[in-house]
C-alpha cells in the first residue's frame, strides 16, 4: 500500500469555514504524510467504538528532532496537536517539507490545519 497523502485545510484567512474532518490512512502502518509551513495543527479522531488507539507522530531530521512523540487516543475521542514543526518536520531526502504521521489502528483519522 502506500501512505495517504492528506490535504492540508488552511485556516489562516478571517470570517471563513474550513473543513476540518478528518481522512483515514490507506492502512494504518503506512500512516499519513502532509507537507507544512509555518504553524500547524493536527486533528485526531479515533472512530472505534470499543478501544484506545496510539498515534505516533514522527521525529524529522532537523536540529529540534529528538524523538517521536506517541499519544494514546481515547475511542469515540476527537483531539488536537499542536505541532512543533521544528521538532517533526523533514528537511532532507524524500520526505522534505513533510510530516509522518502514523496511527496504531486505521480507526484513528486525522487532519492537518495551517493556522
Amino acid at each position: 500500500m502506500a501512505v495517504k497523502v492528506l490535504t492540508v485545510a488552511d485556516a489562516r484567512g478571517l470570517d471563513t469555514l474550513v473543513d476540518v474532518t478528518p481522512e483515514a490512512a490507506t492502512t494504518a502502518t503506512d500512516g499519513f504524510e502532509a507537507t507544512i509551513d509555518g504553524r500547524t495543527m493536527v486533528v485526531v479522531q479515533n472512530t472505534s467504538a470499543d478501544t484506545a488507539y496510539n498515534i505516533t507522530f514522527s521525529k524529522g531530521d532537523g536540529m529540534q528532532s529528538v524523538a517521536d512523540v506517541t499519544a494514546s487516543v481515547a475511542f469515540g475521542a476527537v483531539k488536537v496537536f499542536f505541532m512543533n514543526t521544528g521538532r517533526f518536520k523533514f528537511l532532507k531526502g524524500t520526505n522534505k517539507g513533510k510530516v509522518l504521521i502514523v496511527p496504531a489502528n486505521a480507526a484513528v483519522k486525522v487532519k492537518v490545519i495551517k493556522y
